[in-house]
């Protein structure tokens, strides 16, 4: 661009999410779940409570932790290998 220089990246932060260069989402993905496993672990007092009920624990985790977890989840390509692992 006029002379300019630019710098080839190999991943990109963009709202909050990795784009990688290679198209796929390795590295979005297991940031995702580290940031779900830091939330749990805040709230971890909470969920090994024993006059905290069942069902409340599950709505706990329904509005805080998956939707942490699976933020930009729609647009992730997973390649079949990572499919088989889990």
């Amino acid at each position: 661009m006029d002379g300019t220089e630019l710098e080839i990246r190999s991943c990109h932060t963009f709202l909050g999410s990795i784009i990688s260069s290679d198209g796929y989402d390795n590295k979005e993905i297991n940031r995702r779940l580290s940031i779900g496993r830091m939330a749990l672990t805040k709230i971890e007092n909470i969920m090994k409570d024993g006059d905290v009920k069942k069902a409340t624990k599950i709505k706990i985790a329904e509005t805080i932790i998956f939707p942490t977890v699976t933020y930009g989840s729609e647009s992730w390509t997973v390649r079949k290998k990572r499919k088989e692992k889990n």
